[in-house]
């Protein structure tokens, strides 16, 4: 029989959930990369944008103030409730560029049409 694997902890004793976030007390923290690849891993510098043009929330610093080599985390909650109200996508609600596809598609139809009566004439 296989042992159960005993949680993580970080050097403060905080122990980590199923899915890596740190929990010290009552929020969670995640890092970067856990941020990153729940958002569909976006460039870091994009979702910089976002944090400055205030459409993501802010992460927390855990090293020293300002310093280069600080860590950053979120509080897991926040990055949930963003996501949770990000507007739903609404079928046949995006713009083209151009042309529709069915506008594509009666042209195809159309000039197979003619070349089809021209090779015949």
């Amino acid at each position: 029989m296989r042992k159960p694997k005993a949680n993580k902890s970080t050097e403060a004793g905080a122990p980590e959930t199923r899915d890596g976030a740190i929990t010290p007390g009552q929020r969670s923290l995640m890092f970067k990369a856990q941020v990153l690849a729940l958002l569909g891993d976006p460039s870091y510098s994009t979702v910089w944008e976002w944090m400055r043009a205030g459409l993501f929330p802010l992460p927390i610093e855990l090293g020293p103030r300002g310093g280069r080599s600080s860590t950053i985390a979120w509080y897991a909650d926040e990055i949930h409730d963003w996501i949770a109200n990000r507007p739903r996508r609404k079928f046949g609600q995006h713009e083209f560029r151009g042309r529709s596809a069915a506008e594509q598609i009666d042209t195809s139809q159309q000039r197979r049409a003619q070349s089809a009566r021209s090779n015949t004439e």
